[in-house]
């Protein structure tokens, strides 16, 4: 199976003073390779920006097809490489809603912000996101993930700094051609039938990059990559080399105006501040895309391609990044083609295994050349992913509750021994309790030891609220009143339970339990109070079990008459077990389901 990514890509970040570089340039509207006189430079302070790509733990910075680090839409009908289940990942990383349009395929789609598949949809890969949601007729060929893993984030970044010197504006006219060598320029800017001749290295324009339609990009990429860094950039030509391999390309627009990509673009192109949108042209584009915002329009086919160019302007190693080799060439990969990625280095941005999943240590060449992870005490797994299940056991008897040593001391060394008790264990714990019921001093040294736990520890303050209830003492009960008064945290707006709410659901549904044990009028009055007034249904449906459980079968009626009108059915549920004498469970659940039919599953035909 490939590694397959997505990227968050970060802003500017900063400006420093240094370096100086001659640059030239050569023009003629007539011979168009004849060199000319070195243009006009001027002196600029240096600039230095960072461009930052960061991708979860378990994909490498350089897989996706697409990746927008706020939004993304994607149009009617577009495809997105073959969408086989074999292409390449769309990331969407904000929080924004990812639309995607009536009729377009695409593979893995990975968005941390709700999903909108249209009507006609195809996804031939997985979906990742925890908010979907989908019109007629979409077709998932693979998987949901419906909570998916963002963190830890592995970083692949590099440094783009401007030379001081800076060479004059480049205009080419129609028809003419220039020759321009790697360094710093105002602008440049190609007519129709115009070419622009670039080399290995890296260039760098103060204003931007404009290809007008027809014109020409040429590269002559024998040393390397070919980088150019503008302000912005408009693209309407068509970018060659002077080989027939596919161009080995990075194009940055450093600034916050749209990139609009009017004709078929081969190569990466990013955008960390501002946009990409993607037009319906012929051919297609092909490579690899990111920007703070992406757009693709309707009909519009976008390709993966492998971004040599991007590992070789971060100084990554292909032959240490790759256990294959060095990546191939740009020619050598198919449009469309997913690049097979299993790395054997323990550098995280080729390899996310590298990160041992945060609790270990990576170790080069291990079984059949790869890495292994030396993981940290308490975690196992090829990964140090899977937490060592430690079971701790109590040693000895329980401890007494009784005593004439000072409570809060007996309430912890009881409560030390109970949280690492085996189930045999129980009935002596419950001696324990036994002995002490009504102590009012180890109920209090109880309910401050459940203060301090309650927002560290949440099994050991269920724990507490259990034996509280067990000893039954006034200031258990006055703890679960309280516990029971506290008002609800709001429910989660996304996906699974708001943790704060569970967690106080959980003890209030155990205070519950605790003052059903006290068996006194004011503990049954509480009861079926809770029964009818809590906000929660939850806890009213045990305050319901509970008293009637407690009382007896012939308290029902008291209960029914405090449960509100439409939970009724809480009344009349029973326990799997048996407390009436003489009926089996399907008995009385065929009682139950009679009285309630409305509670019954519709049969499926």
């Amino acid at each position: 199976m490939r590694n397959r990514a997505f990227m968050r890509l970060g802003s500017i970040i900063g400006l420093t003073s240094l370096g100086l570089a001659a640059l030239g340039v050569a023009c003629d509207s007539g011979r168009p390779d004849e060199p000319v006189p070195r243009a006009r430079i001027s002196q600029h302070q240096e600039q230095t920006y960072s461009i930052e790509l960061r991708v979860p733990a378990t994909v490498v910075p350089f897989a996706p097809v697409l990746v927008a680090s706020e939004r993304m839409k994607i149009g009617a009908d577009a495809v997105i490489d073959p969408a086989d289940g074999d292409g390449a990942p769309v990331v969407a990383l904000g929080n924004d809603l990812f639309r995607v349009e009536p009729g377009a395929a695409l593979n893995d789609v990975w968005s941390r912000g709700p999903l909108d598949l249209r009507d006609g949809t195809h996804v031939g890969g997985t979906i990742h996101a925890a908010e979907l949601s989908t019109g007629h007729d979409v077709t998932l060929d693979g998987q949901y993930d419906f909570d998916p893993v963002f963190e830890p984030e592995v970083k692949l970044g590099w440094q783009v700094t401007y030379p001081e010197v800076s060479g004059a504006a480049v205009h080419l006219e129609p028809g003419q051609t220039s020759v321009l060598p790697p360094g710093r320029y105002a602008s440049a800017r190609t007519a129709r039938d115009a070419t622009l001749k670039l080399t290995s290295g890296s260039y760098y324009f103060d204003q931007g990059l404009e290809l007008d339609s027809q014109g020409v990009l040429e590269l002559d990429q024998s040393g390397g990559a070919v980088a150019v860094y503008a302000n912005r950039v408009h693209f309407r030509g068509s970018v060659h080399t002077t080989t027939a391999d596919r161009p080995n390309l990075l194009i940055a627009a450093l600034g916050n105006e749209p990139v609009f990509v009017e004709s078929s673009y081969d190569g990466a192109l990013l955008a960390p501040r501002g946009s990409i949108v993607l037009r319906h042209v012929e051919g297609g584009h092909s490579g690899y895309f990111a920007a703070k915002e992406i757009e693709v329009d309707a009909r519009a086919q976008v390709h993966y391609r492998l971004p040599r160019a991007v590992l070789e302007v971060a100084g990554i190693d292909p032959d240490e990044c790759l256990s294959v080799g060095a990546l191939p060439a740009p020619d050598e990969v198919p449009v469309g083609e997913v690049v097979q990625i299993e790395s054997t280095s323990c550098q995280a941005a080729c390899n996310p295994k590298a990160l041992c999943s945060g609790h270990g240590t990576c170790v080069a060449g291990g079984t059949e050349g790869g890495i292994t992870c030396d993981c940290e005490t308490g975690w196992t797994g090829a990964e140090c992913e899977v937490p060592e299940l430690v079971v701790p056991t109590s040693t000895g008897p329980a401890p007494p509750l009784t005593g004439s040593g000072p409570a809060e001391e007996r309430v912890d060394a009881f409560m030390d021994w109970i949280l690492r008790a085996r189930v045999a264990e129980i009935p002596k714990a419950l001696e324990r309790t036994f002995a002490v019921h009504g102590d009012e001093t180890l109920g209090a040294a109880l309910v401050n030891r459940f203060n301090a736990v309650r927002d560290s520890d949440a099994m050991e303050a269920l724990m507490v609220l259990s034996v509280l209830g067990e000893i039954r003492t006034d200031a258990g009960y006055d703890l679960f009143v309280s516990v029971l008064a506290e008002p609800l945290p709001p429910p989660s707006e996304g996906h699974g339970e708001n943790p704060e709410r569970g967690r106080l659901l959980g003890y209030q549904i155990k205070a519950v339990h605790g003052i059903g044990y006290l068996f006194t009028p004011a503990a049954d009055a509480k009861l079926l109070e809770l029964a009818d007034q809590h906000e929660a249904q939850v806890v009213r449906a045990q305050a319901i079990r509970t008293y009637t459980f407690r009382q007896g079968n012939g308290a029902r009626d008291i209960a029914r008459a405090a449960a509100r009108p439409e939970e009724q059915w809480f009344v009349d549920r029973f326990e799997n077990r048996d407390l009436d004498s003489g009926k089996t469970f399907d008995e009385r659940l065929e009682e139950f389901t009679t009285k309630h039919p409305d509670l019954v599953q519709p049969a499926q035909p």
